[in-house]
């Protein structure tokens, strides 16, 4: 058992002073404001903050770190270079960029990264002697550096949809398929479960699984964390539409996958109907794209998230307070994760400005900071499980 007396803390009703710390096995079971310093208290200057989750990393897209600001807006030539990095990936490489990338979110003040493993296989899709060697470079890479990692390990089966249907897989895609959600799942199930590793999953998307995968795989899953890519694009939406007759949101709801446990990742397409559906469902939305500005991926990502909607609507109806956990990424490909409180204060200040075609929801008042909204109602995002 450890101990630690901070002059100011962050707690959930505010700034605290003289807050004391009891931490044993690693968990916080005493937080005592306006308490005396006891003799063998670890004295903590300054404030302390509450650690952050990363709710979305791509360790190995580290290796486009400015290597993409010359496509442009061009976001299919952002993608060659992103299945180029992945097509050349090593392991010995990719244990490297875990490294790089763990140890700045931890300098940073990242204590739990979310990690969207989909780089499973060797060249060509032939699986390695360990099955799950890549996804446990991720572990050991994560528990050197001493963050806890949920590994959300991806089903991917398909190459795309179009308004015909599911495209096979093609090239560098088939390091990221198992062939059967029967074989994803009996290979993910090895991944040993420690103190610092959660076992998750992620289907990939409406785009990488069909429908009826994707129910049978949400069944297996059960109340583990699930994260998917929705309406990412507005071609993602189109195609899902065309084929399946729903978007990419009513196609998780027919499939019984909405709920507490399921994470939208950038949801940046949403139709209203869409928006209730995460909100009436308690699912958490990742604003994933908000680091990758200086990947030039503008073009790819295809606009910014709905984060308030029409004045004819009621305010309560956007994604940021309807839907009660929103969260950001610190995306290894986009800027250092160390400016992700930047990047989240830009973001703020261009909505307010209107220069992202969004609006201040009814009803808030700016406060000393633009970058700021105070409005009664909206429940803290809560800290994954």
């Amino acid at each position: 058992m450890s101990s630690f007396w901070a002059e100011h803390a962050w707690l959930p009703s505010g700034l605290a002073r003289s807050v004391r710390l009891v931490v044993d096995d690693g968990r916080f079971v005493a937080v005592e404001p306006r308490a005396a310093r006891q003799p063998n208290d670890v004295k903590l200057r300054g404030v302390v903050f509450p650690g952050l989750a990363n709710a979305h990393s791509h360790v190995y897209q580290r290796a486009l770190r400015g290597r993409t600001q010359s496509v442009g807006d061009n976001g299919i030539a952002w993608r060659v270079r992103m299945y180029d990095v992945a097509d050349r990936m090593t392991p010995e490489l990719y244990l490297a960029l875990a490294r790089a990338t763990f140890a700045e979110m931890a300098l940073a003040g990242f204590t739990v990264v979310g990690e969207y493993h989909y780089l499973h296989h060797g060249p060509g899709g032939k699986p390695y002697a360990d099955r799950n060697l890549m996804g446990g470079i991720l572990a050991q890479a994560a528990a050197e550096v001493g963050i806890r990692l949920t590994l959300l390990d991806t089903l991917y089966l398909s190459g795309g949809l179009t308004s015909e249907g599911h495209l096979p897989l093609a090239g560098v895609q088939q390091r990221f398929s198992d062939g059967s959600v029967e074989a994803w799942a009996a290979r993910a199930a090895g991944i040993e479960q420690t103190d610092l590793l959660r076992r998750g999953a992620a289907i990939h998307s409406v785009r990488s699984v069909p429908k009826e995968d994707a129910a049978y795989a949400v069944q297996l899953v059960g109340d583990r964390p699930l994260h998917v890519y929705v309406s990412e694009q507005t071609a993602e939406n189109l195609a899902c539409q065309m084929y399946y007759g729903l978007t990419p949101t009513e196609w998780l709801a027919d499939i019984d996958a909405l709920g507490p446990e399921l994470t939208a990742v950038h949801a940046t397409h949403l139709t209203e109907r869409d928006i209730s559906l995460l909100a009436d469902t308690e699912c958490q939305v990742v604003v994933g794209h908000v680091l990758l500005g200086s990947c030039s991926m503008r073009g790819y990502r295809s606009g910014s998230a709905p984060t308030s909607t029409p004045s004819s609507t009621r305010s309560s109806n956007c994604v940021s307070w309807k839907c009660t956990n929103v969260w950001t990424a610190a995306s290894a490909a986009g800027s250092p994760p160390g400016s992700s409180f930047g990047a989240v204060r830009c973001m703020a200040i261009r909505v307010w400005a209107g220069t992202t075609a969004a609006r201040s929801p009814q009803g808030c008042s700016r406060t000393s900071s633009p970058s700021i909204w105070s409005r009664p109602g909206p429940p803290a995002a809560r800290r994954p499980k």
